[in-house]
């Protein structure tokens, strides 16, 4: 029940004794691997992985680390999402959420899928859909952030996600520009160089995913740069994405039963006869993309 007082005087001394108690039991000391990203390390894929944990010291990354996981019903969660594929919109974002755990295998860039749409279409629900392959889909207390985010408030949280999709929702309260930097940022797949107060190099932040966003409007307007058209598939919603189904009772599903999808996946890419179909696919799909646009 009491401390230990620490002083100018003392600390050396303190020092030495725990280097020498680590010494003298570095035989059974077992060493944990440890990271503060999400994604793939040579330990295996974050957080689907016994073999690593995640010490970052952000807590509110800590706190949505623990959202990436397996929770409720499997078969509850497969069903719905296979219901929720009867419509087109539904079926790309939850592609867009697979395919984010392709780019890094694949040597693909960064690139971005975007609904728009009226409000009430049911553009947030169509983000939980696809954010329920990884985690807990709810917004602002899952996985699924808000689109209100400064360029060096979106670095360490991309950084974070590396390469699961980073999920956006409703980036209509930023004005134009802001939202063509947040693209040309999130499709760097880096952020800026930083120097610290002693003028040393800071250690600069990496990512290599899908960004999937919503808004009222396209996430491209008159002003945007040719590359933020090249680097973004836009999605105009018409009509209610899920047509007749209650989006609700798609919500809550949801967010009570999730993280299966993207588990999975990694699994079946571990196997080397999956990993040589995606390539032949990529081959393929990839001479019929090049000829209408460019290479990224």
């Amino acid at each position: 029940n009491y401390g230990i007082l620490v002083n100018d005087a003392n600390a050396g001394y303190l020092v030495k004794y725990f280097c020498d108690i680590e010494k003298l039991n570095e035989n059974n000391i077992n060493p944990i691997h440890a990271s503060s990203s999400l994604g793939y390390s040579k330990y295996g894929f974050i957080p689907y992985t016994t073999d690593i944990i995640y010490n970052g010291s952000n807590p509110e990354n800590k706190r949505r680390s623990n959202l990436y996981k397996e929770h409720g019903d499997f078969n509850i969660w497969k069903d719905m999402q296979i219901k929720t594929f009867k419509y087109t919109i539904p079926k790309i974002m939850v592609a867009g959420a697979y395919a984010s755990l392709l780019i890094e295998k694949l040597g693909i860039n960064p690139f971005g899928i975007h609904i728009w749409g009226e409000t009430g279409l049911g553009k947030s629900v169509v983000l939980l859909t696809s954010a329920s392959v990884y985690g807990y889909p709810d917004i602002k207390n899952g996985i699924v952030y808000t689109g209100n985010a400064t360029s060096n408030g979106l670095e360490p949280r991309l950084a974070f996600n590396k390469n699961c999709a980073f999920y956006l929702d409703e980036l209509s309260m930023l004005s134009a520009k802001q939202i063509d930097d947040m693209i040309y940022l999130i499709m760097q797949g880096q952020g800026k160089a930083r120097m610290d107060k002693q003028g040393n190099t800071k250690n600069t932040y990496y990512w290599n995913l899908v960004s999937i966003s919503n808004a009222e409007m396209p996430i491209t307007n008159d002003l945007s740069k040719g590359g933020t058209y090249n680097r973004i598939i836009q999605i105009g919603a018409k009509g209610k994405i899920f047509e007749d189904m209650s989006l609700p009772e798609v919500a809550t599903t949801f967010k009570e039963n999730y993280g299966f999808g993207a588990k999975l996946f990694i699994e079946l890419l571990e196997k080397q006869e999956i990993q040589d179909e995606i390539a032949q696919l990529k081959k393929h799909y990839y001479n019929q993309v090049i000829s209408k646009t460019e290479d990224k």
